[in-house]
């Protein structure tokens, strides 16, 4: 393989949360991600050892309506939180050649792995960690939403409903009426609802929600269920 197809970096992307909104902290954004997506679903892993952070997108999530169609709006983040205060031989790249992103480093003499890739056929985003021990892998997974949608915990699902008339851009457009084109009434049912019953959850195939995890090996995804 070509060093041409493969964009590596040996540092993690970490962004202050209270600079996330900065032009500084867009623009490291920008240039420090390794964006996947399928057309449909997106990701971003930003790649931290201690604290992974995995913001996901799905093209249905928007706010407006047939003659305001607003903007696309973060779904939300994955959280999944290790005990990797110290690493070492870190590596965060996309080969591009196969559309796959993955992280390497070391943490206390093992070594770990995490894989990332979009699957259009499959209409899921696949996460993957792995260890060189059994046993080694060890936290907690959770997850949030800049539009403080409720989540709620189902087994071991984590389950975000709600709808998109809470939105501050939303709220802007009805609460303007200079923002909305004259003579249209704009009632409740001119709001874009999201089907959440159909759920755009995170699954996960070792039961990581709500207490302590040990494997060596865990798979996380993110999909959406069909009816």
């Amino acid at each position: 393989m070509s060093c041409a197809n493969v964009l590596w970096t040996n540092k993690p992307l970490i962004i202050d949360p209270a600079a996330a909104v900065s032009h500084d902290g867009q623009a490291l954004w920008e240039q420090a991600v390794y964006p996947l997506g399928n057309g449909r679903l997106g990701c971003t892993a930003f790649g931290e050892p201690r604290r992974e952070r995995i913001q996901f997108n799905h093209d249905s999530l928007w706010v407006g309506n047939e003659d305001n169609t607003g903007a696309y709006q973060p779904f939300g983040d994955i959280h999944i939180e290790l005990p990797h205060e110290n690493f070492g031989r870190y590596r965060r790249e996309l080969d591009i050649d196969r559309a796959v992103q993955s992280i390497t480093y070391e943490s206390e003499g093992m070594n770990y792995r995490r894989e990332y890739f979009a699957s259009r056929p499959a209409q899921m985003i696949v996460m993957s960690f792995s260890a060189d021990r059994p046993g080694a892998l060890q936290g907690t997974v959770t997850m949030s939403n800049i539009h403080t949608i409720p989540i709620e915990v189902q087994d071991d699902t984590l389950v975000m409903r709600g709808d998109t008339s809470q939105f501050e851009y939303w709220r802007l457009q009805t609460d303007d009426p200079k923002r909305l084109l004259a003579n249209r009434a704009y009632a409740s049912d001119k709001n874009i609802d999201l089907d959440f019953d159909d759920h755009r959850q995170a699954h996960l195939r070792q039961s990581l929600v709500g207490a302590s995890a040990v494997s060596d090996r865990c798979q996380l995804r993110v999909c959406r269920r069909r009816q």
